[in-house]
């Protein structure tokens, strides 16, 4: 019986090293052989942003409507994500407005406040590549400019979704990709 206890263990743990290397192959395949992608953007503080320069870490921006309560419902969902301590270190957020004027925009939500990620006037080949057929649009491009996923219209735990599994690839993975794994509490090699 004991030896049927261990053989599940180790099963279920090359299962789930298994489902990592295969997330991370996904992830790799889409975001680091892509092509960068240049995506252009005031923000509220008057700084021009260009995405594939700004981080060495992922960056989710978010394209909004004043006028579309789904944009606001993602837009607040995104906030409530951004006030965590851990999305700091794993990526940076913009809430880039889209077609609204600047008054329209500021009187939708705190747009003075510099402590937001807020920006507007976006332009560049993402947009090109990527026609915004709906608002909001969610994408996310990897530290090196390409697009890791675009994700149209506003599902409910949608971004908290994925911002968990880039949360999840990034403690299994350095920056060059490599596995790191902790196992009985140890550190990380």
């Amino acid at each position: 019986m004991l030896h049927q206890v261990r053989y599940y263990q180790i099963t279920l743990i090359i299962a789930a090293v298994l489902l990592v290397i295969w997330q991370v192959s996904i992830i790799s395949s889409k975001g680091s052989g892509g092509v960068a992608s240049e995506l252009s953007f005031t923000t509220n503080t008057g700084t021009e942003i260009t995405v594939s320069d700004a981080t060495n870490k992922y960056t989710v921006v978010i394209f909004w409507k004043a006028a579309s309560e789904r944009s606001l419902q993602l837009v607040s969902e995104a906030l409530s994500l951004y006030q965590k301590s851990e999305f700091d270190t794993l990526a940076t957020l913009y809430l880039v407005n889209f077609f609204d004027s600047l008054s329209v925009a500021r009187s939708a939500v705190d747009f003075d406040n510099p402590d937001l990620p807020f920006a507007h006037s976006p332009k560049g080949s993402f947009l090109d590549r990527n026609p915004l057929n709906s608002l909001p649009c969610t994408a996310i491009f990897a530290a090196n400019g390409s697009v890791v996923k675009v994700i149209e219209g506003y599902q409910e735990g949608k971004l908290a979704e994925i911002v968990s599994r880039l949360e999840m690839l990034n403690r299994m993975t350095n920056k060059q990709g490599e596995f790191q794994f902790q196992f009985g509490g140890g550190g990380r090699k």
